[in-house]
């Protein structure tokens, strides 16, 4: 009997051990990054486990998984990272392999797919350029938001066709240089230029470059934030409701007036509270900025969300997104962290308090299209338009009615003038 319990108690960890994830961490930019943008990590793994990136000074990034695992992580350093590190679920904490190294301001980190970079540091002229050879063989630049943290992305004519639109506009949001070794012009859509050896494509990003802006709240300073007009009309027409109704079982001359009364008192007390938990905590406004000249465009679509009692909120991940804080303790108010599954379905978990808000940034640069009609500007966005984005050789010229895959939505317009 004892013999088939240790046999058993064997058994068990054998498939403990089996099923106990192994995981690998990385970083494909050799532990270069830059506060205030995405860096780059691999994880490499096999069973079920999840992982947390974390570290003072950024927003962790947690990523679960089933079977295998192999895949690019964004991870956003918000300032100068201190004790970063990983925990698993199945083996604990765990530090990193290498030291994370910041970038200095001269400082410019350039990757190579199938280019061996002699000439590229021709490309960034007064810098100190650091350049990393990618790994070819898998994904190239996947997720691109994941590779915030590059100043410039050198590509043979092969590797940059594995690039998708939707990749280079991410990079170019990101203000990254994308320069191609190639005779023939890599495409007809976007404005290459050429210099020397190469097709270059670059775009000087306009509006709050870090996650710290404490302008980008602007907008909420004149925020209302109580119940929208709706729910309080709502909730008048239904005390109208209850006082004609308990007006008229007051004059009823009956015996059982008083249990009416009290009958009606009860269904409206339970009504109102069922009624009142279906009613969505969360206000939001919404701001789009679009900032273009003769040959791109930059889109920036501005989110805010508060709350009226104490939710747990989820907003999605897609492109080029990330929080802006007013300062560091929102991270920490707001239990902020990066929920990573796939680039589709990630998305930023978040707690707010009464009356706190969190503000999200969407950025994306797409070649400029037609001029639309322009119409007078939106007082509430003028001040914010102002201090984030207005430089010198940029004008705010009114807001124009862009057609979005969900109709039609106002948007703020900044013409570039500065010549490049």
């Amino acid at each position: 009997m004892r013999m088939r319990t240790a046999y058993a108690l064997v058994a068990l960890l054998i498939c403990c051990g089996a099923a106990r994830a192994e995981v690998a961490v990385s970083f494909p930019l050799e532990g270069h990054y830059r506060p205030g943008r995405y860096m780059p990590v691999h994880i490499s793994a096999s069973g079920n486990d999840t992982v947390m990136l974390h570290g003072n000074g950024s927003v962790p990034t947690e990523v679960s998984w089933t079977g295998r695992f192999d895949a690019v992580v964004p991870w956003l350093a918000v300032v100068l990272l201190r004790d970063p590190g990983w925990w698993s679920s199945a083996s604990g904490e765990h530090s990193l392999d290498i030291p994370l190294k910041p970038l200095a301001d001269d400082e410019q980190l350039v990757a190579l797919a199938g280019d061996d970079g002699s000439a590229a540091r021709a490309l960034f002229p007064g810098k100190s350029v650091i350049l990393i050879a990618l790994d070819g063989s898998g994904a190239l630049l996947a997720p691109a938001a994941a590779w915030e943290a590059l100043d410039g992305v050198v590509l043979d004519a092969a590797a940059a066709e594995r690039l998708k639109p939707a990749q280079i506009a991410t990079l170019l949001a990101a203000g990254t240089l994308i320069a191609v070794r190639s005779d023939p012009r890599p495409d007809q859509t976007w404005p290459w230029e050429r210099r020397e050896a190469y097709w270059v494509l670059q775009h000087e990003t306009v509006g709050p470059a870090s996650p710290i802006a404490a302008d980008a709240y602007l907008p909420t300073y004149d925020w209302q934030r109580g119940w929208p007009a709706g729910f309080r009309r709502q909730v008048l027409v239904a005390a109208i409701l209850f006082s004609i109704l308990a007006l008229g079982i007051t004059l009823w001359r009956s015996r059982y007036m008083l249990i009416a009364f009290a009958a009606l008192s009860v269904i409206a007390v339970v009504g109102f509270a069922w009624w009142y938990r279906r009613q969505s905590p969360v206000l939001d406004m919404t701001a789009n900025i679009w900032v273009r000249d003769a040959s791109l465009a930059q889109r920036d679509h501005w989110k805010w969300e508060s709350a009226m009692r104490p939710v747990e909120r989820s907003s999605p991940s897609t492109l080029l997104t990330r929080p802006v804080f007013a300062s560091m303790r929102q991270i920490e108010q707001t239990h902020l962290r990066l929920v990573w599954s796939a680039p589709e379905e990630s998305r930023f978990s978040y707690h707010l308090d009464p009356s706190a808000s969190l503000a999200f940034l969407n950025r994306s640069v797409w070649p400029s299209g037609e001029t639309p009609s322009v119409e007078p500007g939106t007082p509430r966005l003028t001040e914010f338009v102002r201090q984030l984005y207005l430089g010198e050789g940029e004008r705010m010229i009114g807001q124009v009615r862009v057609l979005e895959s969900q109709g039609s939505e106002m948007t703020v317009l900044v013409e570039r003038i500065r010549k490049r």
